[in-house]
């Protein structure tokens, strides 16, 4: 009765910590971290300098993922996800893939608890409202178990949602890809 009590209470401090530390919905599935140390996590044009306009005057960012949201769209530029950085607070490590374009801005969040992790991803077009996407499944794999920081990770990752709000065309999100970060 003591032991259940306790991975009960366990759970729901898990729950908790997610939910403070983001804004991740809590009924997403968490899944169990994947390694393959022995995996090529290739990224076309690594760590070419890219400059993008923000609300700070222009940044340059190193390229650092090859994610792309797949869909039929003509500009695939505008589709792709080429930035990525990490931050270690406790034993949570938030891993930000993102693209910042003047057209759309995509954030694909991965929140990883020692060896479990969950999956989001949001995205706001110049002009619409914010997108909500509901997520139907999500993968990860990277080539280490050491979450520590200032350790480079690397991995391949990718998730499948469906667009419930603020979506003009493509109802059926698909991003797939690899990145890599040194963990801050």
């Amino acid at each position: 009765m003591a032991g259940e009590k306790l991975s009960f209470m366990k759970h729901i401090t898990f729950i908790l910590l997610l939910a403070t530390g983001s804004e991740i919905a809590t009924a997403q599935i968490l899944r169990t971290l994947s390694v393959d140390a022995t995996r090529d996590f290739e990224i076309e044009h690594e760590d070419s300098t890219i400059s993008r306009s923000g609300p700070n005057g222009n940044e340059t960012f190193k390229i650092a993922s090859d994610l792309m949201v797949e869909n039929n769209d003509v500009h695939k530029e505008i589709h792709e996800i080429k930035f990525a950085k990490a931050e270690r607070r406790g034993d949570t490590l938030s891993i930000l893939i993102f693209e910042s374009h003047p057209a759309l801005r995509h954030e694909y969040w991965i929140k990883i608890v020692k060896d479990r992790y969950m999956i989001d991803y949001r995205s706001l077009q110049a002009g619409e409202v914010k997108r909500k996407i509901k997520p139907e499944g999500f993968g990860l794999i990277l080539n280490s178990s050491d979450l520590n920081t200032g350790k480079d990770l690397r991995g391949y990752t990718e998730y499948r949602g469906n667009c419930v709000k603020g979506c003009s065309r493509d109802k059926v999100v698909i991003i797939r890809g690899n990145f890599k970060v040194r963990i801050e």
